[in-house]
């Protein structure tokens, strides 16, 4: 059992390596060498009852060492009135930690045990964004634009793709001012929400004054449902969601473009976005 479970997670901590150890210095505020009296399996029981806290008691069945990764195979007690255990891995890799997928970060002159699994995460999440923001040219130019929603005069060079959502207050805001402010530009919506909303829209030969109707609670919903339009809404959001997922859009309203990618609406965004251009 512990053979597998070695075997289909080890690839995670070698890719990480580079991180934990390179990355050292970004923590450089809280990372205290070990030192090297202090038991390493004390530190071990440390970070066990950190992340178990409701554990009766554990065994440590093996430990094995891989070039710098020390593997600890353990049995956690899990119950209160059985012999029942729960197989885990700990792994070591100089003073971090790595338990079912949290990073613990030891200061042994304490013994503070410290989660830094936020930060690592932020780490990943930064490392991904400078890969999208590499390949965005390319993944810009093969996005079908027929199927998103264009709003704009078309004056000048200026053009985004804007994910927005219709229940969110800063998209609505947004997509208010593009219609009554007249951006110069073009804007391509890809709208998350409301199936029919969206269907309402899509279906308008007049997509901007169907988005007014809609900011401006002027849709009458049981029209929309005798709507005779063939378009497949549940196609049109599937296709949006894998541009997302994609370009790891997370949050609304976010904007793309050939060079960028900004998230928010705020003063200053619209020069922004000519700036990615």
């Amino acid at each position: 059992m512990y053979y597998n479970l070695v075997k289909k997670s080890m690839f995670l901590f070698f890719a990480l390596c580079f991180i934990l150890v390179s990355g050292v210095s970004s923590f450089a505020g809280n990372t205290v060498k070990e030192n090297s009296q202090t038991n390493d399996l004390e530190l071990l029981r440390k970070v066990i009852y950190k992340q178990f806290p409701s554990v009766r008691g554990y065994l440590l069945k093996e430990e094995k060492q891989y070039d710098n990764v020390t593997v600890y195979m353990v049995d956690l007690y899990v119950d209160a009135s059985s012999d029942r255990t729960v197989p885990v891995l700990v792994y070591k890799i100089g003073n971090n930690f790595f338990v079912n997928g949290s990073f613990l970060q030891i200061d042994t002159r304490d013994g503070f045990v410290e989660d830094i699994s936020l930060r690592l995460m932020e780490i990943q999440r930064q490392e991904m964004q400078e890969e999208i923001k590499q390949k965005l040219p390319v993944i810009y130019s093969k996005l079908n634009k027929d199927r998103f929603i264009k709003i704009g005069n078309g004056k000048g060079t200026n053009e985004a793709i804007a994910f927005v959502s219709l229940g969110c207050p800063h998209c609505r805001h947004f997509l208010s001012d593009l219609i009554t402010k007249k951006y110069d530009g073009t804007f391509y919506l890809i709208i998350n929400g409301d199936d029919k909303l969206l269907k309402y829209i899509l279906c308008s030969a007049n997509k901007e004054k169907a988005i007014s109707n809609i900011l401006n609670n002027k849709v009458d919903i049981k029209k929309i449902n005798s709507l005779r339009c063939n378009i497949d809404v549940g196609n049109y959001l599937q296709y949006y969601n894998d541009i997302a997922m994609q370009l790891n859009i997370n949050g609304v309203p976010s904007f793309i473009m050939k060079k960028c990618i900004l998230s928010g609406y705020y003063p200053g965004v619209l020069d922004k976005i000519k700036e990615c251009q």
